[in-house]
């Protein structure tokens, strides 16, 4: 044996390199599936790059906490594996890794596709850009029928404007809390329009959801959750429960009480005038929107209905989507074996 083999075959029995696909919600389980490495300079390098030495390990995250674990170890009794087989028993892992990313649902962050539909009829009711809230079940948009808790200024600002940065605000203050707010494909929701955002959220900070958007036109009319905790979108295990949907009915829409239902000086409405304000108000049930129908609207369009306590109003839904970077951890895996492999050959073809 040469001596420059001889010192290959040493490098490659003194150290291992091992791949584990395990996930961070159960940790101590044993990894389903996982193969070793031989080592070489190239592979040496890119593990020094990455902080892992002997004895250390370090994790590649993919799929929404899943994770790819490296780790390099000494064992003179180690029976190196080629790179050929290397890259063979990459591939199930790598089925095993897309497979995970497509289909689990007990991974600490998610990434969540929101939708809003204005399910109005033609000639119907708009809506304002749609606020969404996801925290942990300490976020209490509004009381409903309570002259204890008045309308907040920030529900305020967007059941009378539409405005929704006084409650981005508000919840900024939450740990961990996030927000968002979903426009219509316009800006407005128009009757029958729909839209969707996608927002990485964590199955514990992010369980809950809170919305609220005002309906056009009005005074003070507006759609959104009382009960903070509601809307669940994960399960206490931080699973994410699938066919997740909200109906909206005429039966919950809500007058933040801060504004007389005059007409006047409604945004959206060609009416015109001066609003009235209403000083300590609080939220109630709406009392209805029929003083709007027949009047003229922003667009040129004019109202023909509004709603009574079974009228749609809107439908959100919810749906886990996979992470586009689900999968980088393996990809760079690949492409350090193709480069190693092409590299021997290289090497091999000048000798």
């Amino acid at each position: 044996m040469s001596a420059s083999s001889t010192e290959q075959g040493s490098r490659i029995r003194g150290t291992r390199i091992r791949f584990e696909l395990g996930c961070l919600d159960f940790a101590n389980n044993e990894c389903p599936a996982r193969f070793i490495l031989q080592e070489s300079a190239f592979v040496s390098a890119f593990f020094n790059f990455l902080g892992i030495y002997s004895e250390a390990s370090a994790s590649l995250f993919i799929s929404n906490g899943h994770r790819v674990q490296l780790r390099r170890s000494n064992d003179n009794n180690l029976k190196p594996i080629t790179l050929m087989n290397s890259l063979i028993r990459l591939f199930p892992i790598a089925c095993i890794a897309g497979a995970v990313s497509l289909t689990g649902n007990t991974a600490l962050a998610s990434y969540i596709e929101i939708t809003y539909e204005n399910l109005s009829e033609e000639g119907g009711l708009w809506n304002t850009p749609l606020f969404l809230g996801f925290h942990d079940g300490s976020y209490d948009l509004f009381d409903l029928n309570d002259p204890l808790s008045p309308t907040s200024a920030g529900l305020e600002a967007l059941a009378e404007n539409g405005d929704t940065s006084g409650l981005l605000s508000d919840i900024a203050g939450i740990d961990g809390a996030k927000s968002s707010v979903l426009a219509g494909p316009g800006g407005l929701f128009n009757p029958g329009s729909e839209n969707s955002l996608t927002i990485k959220l964590d199955a514990v900070d992010n369980r809950y959801l809170t919305f609220a958007s005002m309906l056009l036109p009005s005074n003070d009319a507006f759609i959104g959750n009382h009960n903070p905790t509601a809307y669940a979108l994960f399960n206490g295990a931080g699973v994410f429960n699938d066919g997740f949907v909200i109906n909206i009915f005429g039966s919950s829409v809500w007058d933040s009480g801060t504004e007389v239902n005059d007409t006047f000086g409604a945004p959206f409405s060609m009416i015109g005038g001066m609003s009235t304000d209403i000083p300590g108000g609080y939220s109630v049930n709406h009392p209805g929107l029929d003083n709007f129908i027949g009047t003229g609207l922003g667009n040129g369009s004019t109202l023909e209905r509004a709603f009574d306590s079974d009228t749609a109003i809107g439908r959100i839904t919810a749906r886990r989507v996979p992470d586009s970077t689900a999968g980088t951890g393996l990809i760079s895996i690949s492409l350090l074996l193709i480069l190693q492999h092409f590299a021997r050959r290289h090497k091999k073809a000048n000798a």
